[in-house]
């Protein structure tokens, strides 16, 4: 997959996902398994063809590193210790949004009433963009009520009249200041949940990164410890639960530029969306997914993969029992190559060392 198709793949199968939801609060036991199995039908015949057969981890020649690999462990690490420092992050301005709401409240009234008049329009059938609703202007006085004229014209050719009606009082109690002043608060208090969930992403979801290859130089340099180190293969099976329960949870790395979220538009969308979790429309929770498996274009060399896990799914040192080969940096100590030769050995797994080719242009690998 080029870059472009992996944030495509990113997107559905998020959508896939919430269409399934199986782990939604309230399911039976039975419900659970029903929509898992249908996910992972689902998911098998439609995205596992795309995914790589074989995943690669450069791994420096620590005593940590190698007993994980001789017991079968990974190590799976918070995106806060990661040197990208808006890893997993949804980039916002909540500063700028709050100031902004204390200085201007009634762009509250006229976001919410735009997005209110689209959604009732939308419930008839009438398709509204909320583009033309602000060409439509002055639907609003300069206090923030409705005119009820200038709404009552726009509307006449849209909808019946006694729908015109339903519309124009709804919007009058929307805008009304105690509502005003009660939707205010809620926003705040929705955008600073999000700050909450900011961090809690960055310090409590646990992330095990591989990337696609095995002979990126880079990789050797920056995460083998200048091929002093080693680098893991593994393969995740379909057919055992196992090696689902991992599948589902691999997501490549879009390398682009992350969108700065509005959350004041996030809380519009999500008052009156059709489909929602949470209150937040699913379009945002795929925009949110997105912008976690971004990264900037300067990342792009590492082609990355990552298994994501959330605190509920077990502790950061996890079982791993998916190595299919070893290769061994071209320089490696003797001591740290016998030694997890042995070990490779006792795994029955396949051991590779890099050498330098005879003209020293580029580093080879060969099965020893």
């Amino acid at each position: 997959m080029n870059n472009e198709e992996k944030k495509q793949f990113i997107i559905e199968v998020h959508r896939m996902f919430m269409n399934y939801r199986p782990y939604d609060s309230g399911l039976s036991l039975d419900e659970m398994k029903f929509r898992e199995d249908a996910f992972w039908n689902n998911y098998n015949h439609s995205f596992c063809s795309l995914i790589p057969k074989s995943l690669f981890k450069y791994r420096k020649p620590t005593e940590d590193a190698i007993k994980n690999f001789e017991d079968d462990n990974a190590w799976f690490s918070h995106p806060v210790d990661f040197d990208d420092t808006v890893d997993s992050v949804i980039l916002n301005d909540l500063e700028s949004e709050l100031e902004e709401f204390e200085k201007n409240p009634k762009r509250i009234t006229e976001k919410l009433s735009k997005s209110f008049v689209h959604a009732f329009a939308a419930a008839q059938g009438i398709d509204i963009d909320e583009k033309q609703i602000e060409e439509a202007l002055p639907l609003f006085n300069l206090d923030g009520t409705i005119n009820e004229l200038e709404t009552r014209n726009y509307l006449k050719d849209k909808m019946s009249e006694d729908k015109i009606d339903e519309c124009v009082e709804r919007l009058k109690i929307n805008t009304s200041k105690e509502n005003n002043d009660a939707i205010l608060r809620s926003a705040k208090g929705f955008m600073m949940n999000f700050i909450d969930m900011n961090k809690k992403i960055r310090s409590e979801t646990f992330v095990f990164s591989m990337a696609e290859d095995c002979d990126n130089q880079a990789m050797w340099g920056l995460y083998a410890d200048e091929s002093k180190g080693f680098c893991i293969e593994y393969q995740f099976p379909k057919d055992t639960f196992f090696g689902q329960r991992m599948i589902l949870n691999l997501f490549p790395i879009y390398y682009g530029e992350k969108p700065l979220v509005s959350f004041f538009d996030v809380l519009v969308r999500g008052i009156y969306a059709k489909q929602k979790v949470n209150g937040i429309s699913f379009e945002d929770y795929k925009d949110f997914f997105v912008s976690a498996y971004t990264k900037d274009k300067s990342y792009e060399f590492q082609n990355e993969w990552r298994i994501t896990f959330d605190k509920n799914m077990g502790g950061q040192l996890q079982r791993f029992p998916f190595v299919k080969s070893i290769i061994l940096g071209e320089r490696m100590t003797e001591e740290n190559k016998n030694r997890l030769i042995e070990i490779a050995r006792k795994k029955n797994i396949k051991i590779y060392q890099r050498q330098l080719n005879v003209t020293g242009s580029k580093v080879i690998k060969v099965e020893l």
